[in-house]
């Protein structure tokens, strides 16, 4: 269940994980946000919502670096639920930050924001869950324990499918929008693989087969538009973002960097059920010996 204490830490743990592993080691903030303040100036900096009521000089002489460093800091306490509820917040702020830089010189790094909006959503739950070190404080110096069930476990997960169901809807339906059939059954799925500069040998031998395309941009429209249904059956769920995290682990084999989502991926490791699919069994078997 989605309200249970121990399925809720082991969700806390690898989303967490998995985040700082992400800004660490494939998309680290402080740098990206360093190289675009590199060749700024005034004629480039178009601010948007909250930075408007900030300079480019007085961004400028900010530590991103450090800012960084306290980022990843903050996850990996979220990750061991030490002052969970105040480093969420910590985090998600953090990443505000440093991923709305860039935008505001008009570039928008789209494999970031599911990931910076999945931290947010952590912000919602009361309770750190009863593997963390906030757990076992509040067992020693005052004798209370987490609660086994509770609403707060569920809410961040929830609002998570929501964010991902709106998102891919919104996509596929721009899809058909604006191109209608023709996004599917003409040749732009070729067009597209062809086109991107870091396309892999496996994405142009794709191209040589039209039908196969079609099949493609079938599948990516159809898990995208659909992608809503998961709101209403765990099955649905798990068939949907197991499809959408496929699409991206396809796109990136024929992409290759232009289409690498894999910060989406690994957010998306945090539908599984890991204490229920995986642990749970082990404690069973153990309590019958």
């Amino acid at each position: 269940m989605h309200s249970s204490s121990k399925e809720f830490s082991f969700r806390r743990i690898i989303f967490y994980l998995s985040m700082a592993y992400t800004y660490t080691y494939l998309r680290p903030l402080g740098g990206q946000v360093n190289d675009f303040l590199s060749g700024a100036n005034d004629e480039l900096w178009k601010p948007e919502s909250f930075f408007q009521f900030f300079s480019l000089d007085l961004v400028k002489s900010l530590y991103f670096e450090d800012m960084d460093k306290v980022f990843i800091f903050s996850l990996l306490m979220c990750a061991f639920g030490i002052s969970f509820r105040l480093f969420s917040i910590v985090a998600f702020f953090l990443a505000l930050f440093l991923i709305g830089v860039p935008i505001n010189f008009g570039k928008v790094h789209h494999s970031n924001f599911l990931p910076l909006f999945f931290i947010g959503f952590f912000i919602f739950s009361k309770y750190s869950g009863v593997i963390s070190v906030d757990a076992l404080l509040k067992k020693i110096f005052f004798k209370k324990s987490e609660p086994k069930e509770s609403l707060y476990y569920m809410l961040p997960f929830q609002m998570m499918l929501v964010h991902f169901s709106s998102i891919y809807f919104a996509s596929g339906f721009q899809k058909m929008r604006f191109s209608g059939l023709d996004w599917i059954f003409s040749d732009n799925m070729r067009t597209i693989i062809l086109t991107r500069p870091t396309v892999t040998e496996l994405g142009a031998s794709i191209t040589y087969y039209p039908k196969l395309a079609i099949m493609l941009a079938m599948i990516t429209v159809f898990f995208e538009l659909f992608s809503p249904l998961a709101l209403f059956h765990r099955y649905t769920k798990f068939i949907f973002v197991g499809g959408i995290m496929a699409m991206h682990i396809g796109a990136k084999a024929t992409l290759g960097a232009h289409g690498d989502f894999t910060p989406y991926v690994l957010s998306l490791l945090v539908f599984i059920p890991w204490y229920s699919w995986f642990y749970k069994p082990i404690e069973q078997k153990l309590s019958r010996v």
